[in-house]
Protein backbone atom coordinates (compact mmCIF):
# COMPACT_ATOMS: atom_id res chain seq x y z
CA UNK A 1 0.00 0.00 0.00
CA UNK A 2 1.04 3.24 -0.65
CA UNK A 3 0.84 6.54 1.48
CA UNK A 4 0.77 10.11 0.33
CA UNK A 5 3.26 12.15 1.64
CA UNK A 6 1.84 16.08 1.33
CA UNK A 7 4.40 17.95 -0.49
CA UNK A 8 4.82 20.82 2.47
CA UNK A 9 5.51 18.14 4.93
CA UNK A 10 8.00 16.45 2.29
CA UNK A 11 9.50 19.58 1.98
CA UNK A 12 10.08 20.26 6.05
CA UNK A 13 11.42 16.54 6.00
CA UNK A 14 13.68 17.41 3.20
CA UNK A 15 15.00 21.25 4.72
CA UNK A 16 15.55 19.22 8.37
CA UNK A 17 17.53 16.53 6.39
CA UNK A 18 19.84 19.16 5.37
CA UNK A 19 20.69 21.20 8.04
CA UNK A 20 21.70 17.40 10.18
CA UNK A 21 23.81 15.74 6.96
CA UNK A 22 24.57 18.83 5.09
CA UNK A 23 23.61 17.38 1.55
CA UNK A 24 21.12 18.02 -1.20
CA UNK A 25 18.09 15.89 -0.94
CA UNK A 26 15.34 14.99 -2.94
CA UNK A 27 11.97 13.60 -1.76
CA UNK A 28 11.21 11.20 -4.71
CA UNK A 29 7.34 9.40 -4.83
CA UNK A 30 6.96 6.02 -6.17
CA UNK A 31 6.46 7.01 -9.94
CA UNK A 32 9.61 8.83 -10.01
CA UNK A 33 8.37 12.41 -9.17
CA UNK A 34 10.45 14.70 -7.18
CA UNK A 35 8.09 16.03 -4.23
CA UNK A 36 10.77 18.55 -2.75
CA UNK A 37 14.04 19.15 -2.99
CA UNK A 38 17.04 21.14 -1.40
CA UNK A 39 17.60 23.26 -4.58
CA UNK A 40 14.48 25.92 -5.53
CA UNK A 41 14.33 25.00 -9.15
CA UNK A 42 13.09 21.04 -8.11
CA UNK A 43 10.11 20.02 -9.37
CA UNK A 44 10.81 18.19 -12.63
CA UNK A 45 10.44 14.34 -12.64
CA UNK A 46 12.94 11.36 -12.78
CA UNK A 47 12.58 8.19 -14.23
CA UNK A 48 15.39 5.39 -14.35
CA UNK A 49 14.86 5.59 -17.90
CA UNK A 50 15.87 8.94 -18.48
Amino acid sequence: MSQVIHMLLAQQIVDTLKTVCDHDINFIDPEGVIRAGAAPTEGASWTESE
